[in-house]
């Protein structure tokens, strides 16, 4: 598990998308990685983020990367069926997360 620590100035970033949820619940976390689910802590905001990894990009990279909306609603159906072995003590809202991570 990852735990994002905050951002540092001049040095190189990454930007990322994840289709998943939020939680504070270090179990359901744990559950998620036995599961090969992406699952990152944010510090700061304290919240895991559980999920797929749509996208990255890091600089450097002249790649770009798409996503048509049939493959989003995919992977978002496979998610929740996912998410159901959880135990989540309430109902989960399957969200995309993205930012910019420092490294």
């Amino acid at each position: 598990m990852k735990t994002r620590a905050g951002f540092v100035s001049n040095s190189s970033s990454s930007s990322f998308v994840i289709l998943g949820i939020q939680t504070t619940d270090k179990e359901v976390a744990e559950k998620a990685e036995k599961l090969h689910l992406y699952c990152d802590w944010v510090e700061g905001d304290d919240y895991f983020v559980i999920g797929t990894k749509i996208g990255r990009w890091s600089d450097g990279e002249d790649s770009l990367n798409s996503i048509d909306m049939v493959e989003l609603a995919s992977k978002s159906a496979t998610l929740t069926q996912q998410l159901t072995q959880l135990d989540l003590k309430e109902p989960a809202v399957v969200k995309l997360f993205y930012g910019e991570m420092m490294t």
